[in-house]
């Protein structure tokens, strides 16, 4: 079993959403869990279906790794992605 998260690293504007989706060469037989290193994710994180990692509004609290935990009943597998921070938009201007 492999696992991959797409993209693998995103540069994102405060305030802005972004979307990492986490993918198994599989087709059954597994559960996806997302950790913000090896913490709970943030208010602001949602985990849809287990397989996209949405981040509403991204904050400066939001930089850093997200990893795709997939399970099986015999193997644990790891994917990350990155999110890193450009600036912030106030009136459509980059500050």
């Amino acid at each position: 079993m492999k696992v991959w998260v797409s993209p693998t690293s995103v540069k994102a504007y405060l305030g802005t959403r972004v979307t990492f989706i986490c993918e198994v060469d599989v087709d059954r037989g597994y559960q996806i869990e997302w950790k913000f290193y090896n913490q709970p994710l943030q208010p602001n994180v949602i985990a849809r279906h287990n397989v996209d990692l949405v981040i509403n509004s991204v904050t400066l609290d939001n930089i850093g790794k997200y990893f795709c935990i997939a399970h099986s009943d015999n193997k644990v597998v790891t994917a990350y992605g990155i999110l890193d921070i450009l600036g912030k938009y106030v009136s459509d201007c980059l500050i």
